[in-house]
């Protein structure tokens, strides 16, 4: 007969088995959950500001802008912060689901928006001449 060797039952690894999941941590849910309400709010501020980058435009006389450039700054400045954040969000609920470590996730959203705003402008701000 084989030699079977005997493994100890337990170990002193964070194993789970098949049906039993690791606890959630409620300061991550917590974090989690308030840093997207405050990545919503951010994303709604860049729209405000992306608005008003338009005003780069008015010395604009004839042909002295490109209207497809300022065309295209406006829509990534608009448009571009929201896109980052539904992506964050979603990211969020599904690290949230799957039980791993989210808060960090609004927060590099959060700082992406503010950059695609940025970029948004400096395309506008490119395009006036």
């Amino acid at each position: 007969m084989a030699y079977m060797p005997q493994y100890p039952a337990t170990s002193t690894h964070d194993q789970t088995t098949i049906g039993q999941l690791q606890p959630r941590s409620q300061v991550d849910l917590v974090l989690s959950i308030v840093f997207m309400v405050m990545l919503a709010a951010l994303t709604v501020i860049t729209s405000y500001i992306a608005l008003f980058s338009i005003m780069l435009t008015d010395s604009c006389f004839g042909d002295r802008c490109d209207q497809d450039r300022v065309a295209l700054g406006m829509n990534v400045g608009l448009m571009g912060p929201w896109v980052v954040t539904a992506i964050g969000i979603t990211v969020t609920i599904v690290c949230l689901v799957r039980r791993k470590v989210a808060f960090w996730i609004p927060i590099v959203a959060g700082i992406l928006a503010v950059g695609v705003l940025w970029y948004g402008i400096s395309i506008v701000e490119g395009a006036v001449s």
